[in-house]
């Protein structure tokens, strides 16, 4: 990139100083940050870097570019919670230099800089950058062959530079495979057919500029299948299939919502780029053709993400994450005709819109603390929660001061303030240009004083007692529900924990004729755990000190099972014991 130093250097110290602070003060989060986390403490624990493992198992949900990453991060700074979540700061460093690139070079002078605002100071691209799952970097990676994709379709009617562009277009693809899987490809490919579509097939690759994007992207993902496929056959690719179809398909119950999930989410998660944005949601033919060129190929890399993960049954919050880079492009045209004083510019609903949902969001920082913290407001509301786990995890002790709300009041002073001041001046609305500051100055304050008191609530006196009870004398069972602290918290050294648990799986895989965990069917692996599940519970003997962390509201059978006692909470969790031997 052809960037001056200064504006670099600025963009590095700004996400340094942004997201580094605090950025281990919680532990990571159950499943997916303590998931790829734990991949990358095994990765080098173990020295072995090809293969993705998970309890010291293949693991096929993800491919290892980020986990590398993470890995690395580890070898450098110790396997902790900062080190895991740094790799989305580094992230956060190179998507900016890539937004303020793109608008210095395509829109404005300003352009840059305001695209950069509007990303930082906008609330779920924010908070994401402080976590530790991929998508910070593989929606980048996307975005980079979808920037490759536009400079080719400015230069169609030129062919100096357009194989160049493809082959960046086909690599950047292969990256983002390679970090989360082939639905980097279909996202990337379905936005090119759209926008192609759109534009009527002018400019439509030729053979050989589709050949260069098809050569560089085999070439990245060949330097991990390839070797994987060598080694182990099509294991990971059917794995990884039947599970992308599984969360298609919504077959994950506790990830199921309606079709429109995802509008909402967008709509608040993004705040206030997502507001500002519906004002240059469509094109305006006035703008340059290479504005309006980035334009169409924003509205086709958001309409695809939407539609795409509206479709399937299994919905999270960072399925759409691909989406904040239109609304954030849409949001900072705004904020650049409000800088340029663009005459005729009706901004009323917006601002109406703006301070609705500001006060919304600032009312739920403060009132979740109040809640928290407070017994008295808990006994008004706890009557109309009807889940015992959600009740429980909120008498449990955080670790609240009873101050913390005073973040959330910030937010508001701030957001609020700075709309009504932009509804009450009669012209440029130039006020709407510090609105993502509300963000930029509140969210860190949330991160160091709410989300530790909060995690703490959540999951936080869970994993405190894991790391108390987590050790090789003892088996430690989860039981009705999935979590990966059992492994990265303090830290397994070996397969299921070693013992007898470990010789029940080994001889369940002999017995389906396999020595390997990757032959096995999901039937089968699935017998195998009803099996140790049976055990457990049990009247033979066992060779160690069993404790059992069960969900409150569903451990009743453990109240009335002979061979387990109720030794304390944990939050939201009971925890049960059962000594070794009879």
């Amino acid at each position: 990139m052809n960037l001056r130093i200064a504006p670099v250097l600025l963009i590095l110290i700004g996400s340094l100083l942004l997201f580094t602070p605090f950025l281990g003060t919680v532990h990571l989060f159950d499943w997916d940050e303590i998931n790829f986390a734990e991949a990358a403490r095994e990765m080098v624990v173990t020295g072995n870097y090809q293969l993705v493992q998970v309890d010291f198992q293949p693991f096929w949900e993800k491919p290892p570019l980020f986990i590398w990453l993470q890995a690395l991060s580890m070898k450098v700074f110790g396997i902790n919670e900062w080190a895991a979540r740094l790799p989305n700061v580094l992230a956060a460093f190179a998507t900016f230099l890539l937004l303020y690139r793109i608008g210095t070079r395509h829109i404005a002078p300003m352009a840059g800089w305001i695209m950069v605002l509007v990303y930082a100071g906008s609330l779920t691209p924010h908070l994401y950058f402080r976590s530790g799952i991929i998508d910070p970097v593989f929606n980048l990676f996307m975005l980079l062959a979808i920037y490759q994709l536009y400079l080719s379709s400015l230069e169609a009617n030129t062919s100096n530079n357009r194989h160049i562009h493809f082959l960046l277009a086909g690599l950047f693809t292969g990256l983002a495979v390679l970090t989360k899987g082939p639905v980097g490809l279909l996202i990337v490919g379905l936005s090119a057919l759209v926008y192609s579509i759109v534009d009527r097939f002018r400019g439509f690759p030729g053979f050989g500029e589709l050949f260069s994007a098809l050569l560089a992207f085999s070439l990245v993902v060949s330097v991990w299948f390839v070797p994987e496929w060598i080694r182990h056959g099509n294991w990971f690719m059917e794995k990884f299939i039947a599970y992308q179809v599984d969360l298609f398909k919504g077959n994950m119950e506790a990830h199921a919502q309606p079709f429109w999930y995802h509008i909402p989410v967008l709509l608040l998660g993004c705040f206030p780029a997502s507001i500002l944005a519906l004002v240059n949601f469509r094109i305006d033919t006035a703008r340059n053709r290479e504005t309006n060129l980035m334009h169409r190929w924003m509205q086709a890399v958001f309409w695809v993400v939407l539609i795409v993960f509206s479709l399937s049954k299994t919905k999270i919050v960072h399925y759409s994450s691909m989406c904040w880079f239109p609304l954030g492009f849409f949001a900072a045209l705004t904020l650049l005709d409000v800088f340029r004083g663009k005459p005729g510019m009706r901004l009323r609903g917006v601002k109406i819109t703006l301070l609705f949902l500001s006060l919304l969001i600032g009312i739920a920082m403060v009132a979740l603390p109040l809640l928290a913290s407070n017994r008295n407001l808990q006994d008004l509301v706890l009557p109309y929660i009807r889940d015992p786990f959600a009740v429980a995890s909120l008498r449990s002790d955080g670790g609240w001061q009873g101050w913390e709300w005073i973040s959330g009041l910030l937010w508001l002073l701030l957001s609020c303030g700075i709309i009504l001041m932009a509804m009450f001046e009669k012209r440029r609305n130039l006020w709407l240009l510090v609105l993502p500051w509300a963000t930029i100055l509140s969210i860190p304050l949330l991160a160091a004083f709410v989300l530790p008191p909060m995690e703490q609530q959540i999951q936080g006196n869970y994993i405190a007692a894991l790391k108390q009870l987590n050790t090789p004398a003892n088996y430690v069972w989860t039981d009705g529900f999935k979590s990966y602290a059992p492994y990265f918290y303090p830290g397994r050294k070996e397969a299921w924990g070693g013992g007898e648990i470990k010789r029940m799986w080994l001889d369940g895989m002999k017995k389906a004729g396999s020595s390997d965990l990757r032959a096995l069917t999901h039937e089968q692996s699935g017998d195998i755990e009803n099996r140790i599940r049976q055990r457990l519970q049990s009247d033979a003997p066992l060779d160690r000190m069993v404790y059992a962390f069960v969900k409150t509201g569903k451990h009743m059978g453990f109240d009335t099972c002979r061979h387990y006692r109720f030794l304390q909470p944990a939050g939201g969790y009971r925890i049960y014991y059962r000594p070794a031997g009879k």
